[in-house]
């Protein structure tokens, strides 16, 4: 009788095995919230990136055939290529809190960044300023804007172009000369080289070529 329990099949489980899987279920019921919590925070923050280099690629804008100077208030100042001022700082608003706004000739401003809590800005040269925004979260961006100088200006540019031409014609003007007369005494002495080796293999052609110079020359008398 105790055999036949002994090979008889078990359909259900043991106290362990439900235990076990238990334990599995709380461990990932506690570790869902902090793994969504990660997801949507790095959800946010692609966001963020993508609004910010948006608001690097405006800014580069305004440099591109303009100015950039800054202020100790920290605000830039961009003169673009239509000569049309904008001046660039944070600005807490009571309907967007915290922005990067674009201010404009007459007072008009647009915002250009949300949740930007601070705006901090360094002249480099004449011309080029370097930056830093924190946003509401911590997240922190650089960069760095060139305006163009006076000397990247189309005009200067083409007189730049203009110069270069003529340096590269004056200098082809005088180098094709030198290379024609260094082709012809190139050919020269190659043909000199050439005969001397020819007379040296066979000296019997050199003497016969001198006698019949000596020919030519009795005959010429």
């Amino acid at each position: 009788m105790e055999q036949q329990q002994r090979g008889r099949i078990r359909t259900g489980f043991t106290m362990v095995e439900c235990l076990a899987a238990l334990a599995v279920l709380a461990a990932t019921v506690c570790l869902w919230p902090p793994i969504m919590h990660l997801a949507s925070n790095m959800a946010t923050k692609d966001e963020e990136m993508v609004e910010l280099q948006a608001m690097q690629r405006r800014l580069e804008s305004y440099c591109a055939g303009g100015s950039v100077t800054t202020t100790d208030t920290g605000t830039m100042v961009f003169v673009d290529h239509q000569q049309v001022q904008h001046k660039v700082y944070q600005y807490h608003s009571q309907a967007n809190g915290n922005i990067l706004r674009d201010e404009g000739i007459g007072g008009g401003y647009v915002p250009i960044l949300m949740h930007a809590r601070k705006l901090l800005v360094s002249g480099l040269a004449p011309n080029t300023c370097a930056y830093k925004v924190t946003m509401d979260d911590g997240l922190t961006f650089r960069g760095v804007l060139n305006g163009m100088s006076e000397r990247q200006h189309p005009g200067s540019v083409l007189v730049t172009a203009l110069l270069i031409l003529l340096v590269v014609g004056a200098l082809t003007l005088w180098m094709v000369p030198k290379m024609v007369r260094w082709r012809t005494e190139y050919q020269m002495e190659e043909r000199i080289n050439r005969n001397a080796l020819r007379q040296w293999r066979d000296p019997s052609a050199s003497k016969r070529s001198t006698s019949s110079s000596q020919k030519a020359a009795i005959t010429g008398k």
